[in-house]
């Protein structure tokens, strides 16, 4: 009665997990630094970052399994009611931190996925975009990389490699 699924197998709902939730966080957390907010319910407040989650959301829910894409709308409008609750406080910087482990997992991932499928992904592809320019404002403005892999991120800034094919060589 309290909504508990009780499953053989839960690595589709790990895949919704990471995928819808924590991806969009990624989101949440890269565009919504950039675009100058603080907190997680500012950032889906910004029209132009809530609409980019969403489409991170949409792109991860395409491709879980059938049984699990049925609820997909509702798992979404759900997040984003948390997300958009202002007394939870959630920091973007504490969810922006360490990128290169959590950005293969929770985006590239998705795109991995959607590939095989043969499907772009193009919210996902301004995540990972977002991603490398948050590491650039970051440097620039002369903060610490929150990050295991802050000496390669900083490497990574002499060379003329995108962010998704960073992270790919880093796995």
């Amino acid at each position: 009665r309290a909504g508990a699924v009780f499953t053989q197998n839960v690595s589709g709902f790990e895949q919704r997990k990471l995928g819808m939730l924590n991806g969009a966080h990624s989101c949440l957390a890269y565009a919504g630094l950039l675009a100058g907010h603080t907190f997680v319910h500012q950032a889906v407040a910004d029209p132009d970052v809530k609409a980019l989650a969403s489409g991170v959301m949409d792109e991860a829910a395409a491709i879980l399994p059938v049984p699990l894409q049925a609820g997909a709308q509702a798992y979404k409008a759900e997040l984003f009611a948390r997300f958009a609750n202002p007394f939870l406080h959630h920091k973007l910087r504490q969810i922006a931190m360490d990128g290169t482990l959590k950005v293969p997992i929770r985006i590239l991932a998705t795109q991995v996925n959607r590939k095989r499928h043969g499907l772009e992904s193009p919210a996902c592809d301004a995540v990972v975009a977002a991603y490398g320019q948050f590491i650039k404002a970051e440097c620039a403005a002369g903060r610490q990389i929150e990050d295991p892999n802050s000496k390669a991120l900083k490497q990574w800034l002499t060379q003329d490699s995108d962010m998704r094919t960073f992270l790919q060589e880093l796995a």
